[in-house]
């Protein structure tokens, strides 16, 4: 089963088309921010166009679309960029959307951030032209094991994030390909990293944002704790494996120069 939401007059072959205006046919009559009438793991394929630009709860359907989603089930989503002129001359358009806008949707801001129960896969995101055209995927790879749970929140060039919850703490494994970097953050709270495999470099500045940089080079089996409110990035040497978790709420902030190294 394939959804088209927000269809308006542009209605697909082999899709259920859903609208809120009856007087486009639709094949369903439905405003989306009361939720999607499908049970849960149930289609295949979501199809947005031009429509979440329009949505107050965009959090609430996100959501919604995660849930009806059957594991392994993506999602076309297609937004004016928000340097284009359509992005705010259409007075019934609430938000702009740019590259980081649907990564909150993949476990950026961490687990549970402002109601964000879901977590997609990015797998494609472009501008071509004036609009941003992104392909998220529910993850498939999950396993549990009575209290324990992992899904794969995120994929890139990097490598690939997991998060991992046992016994309701919840805990975040990074895959990372030599070369690349890990974080380029600080939080609220402490934060500790425990290398599984491979080499790193772990950069911190020690006091705050101005404060002095200390490195240290760890391996497999290495357990390095970052106090609150320092600024750290980890860079693989090798491809490496690292387990990460947080002492109290992930709350983060980002420190440039330490971040441009994790792009």
């Amino acid at each position: 089963m394939k959804l088209n939401l927000g269809c308006g007059r542009k209605s697909l072959a082999g899709y259920i088309n859903i609208d809120s205006d009856g007087g486009v046919q639709p094949d369903v009559v439905r405003d989306i921010e009361r939720g999607l009438p499908f049970s849960d793991n149930s289609v295949d394929e979501i199809f947005a166009s031009h429509i979440f630009e329009h949505i107050k709860d965009l959090v609430f359907v996100m959501n919604e679309c995660f849930r009806v989603l059957k594991p392994g089930g993506v999602m076309k989503i297609i937004a004016p960029y928000w340097t284009s002129l359509g992005a705010w001359q259409d007075p019934t358009h609430v938000r702009s959307v740019n590259e980081n806008t649907f990564r909150y949707f993949c476990g950026l801001m961490g687990p549970d951030y402002c109601g964000i129960k879901c977590m997609f896969a990015l797998k494609k995101q472009e501008i071509r032209g004036d609009e941003l055209h992104v392909e998220l995927e529910k993850p498939r790879e999950t396993a549990s094991h009575s209290s324990l749970r992992a899904d794969k929140l995120f994929e890139d060039q990097r490598g690939t994030i997991y998060k991992i919850v046992f016994k309701g703490k919840e805990f975040i494994l990074f895959s990372t390909n030599a070369g690349h970097g890990r974080g380029g953050d600080y939080h609220e709270s402490a934060q500790h990293d425990l290398v599984l495999a491979g080499e790193v470099e772990f950069r911190q500045k020690i006091g705050g944002e101005m404060g002095e940089e200390k490195t240290q080079n760890l391996g497999a089996g290495d357990l390095v704790k970052t106090e609150a409110s320092t600024p750290h990035v980890l860079i693989s040497k090798t491809d490496s494996l690292v387990l990460e978790w947080l002492d109290g709420l992930f709350e983060k902030k980002y420190y440039e120069p330490y971040r441009r190294l994790c792009r």
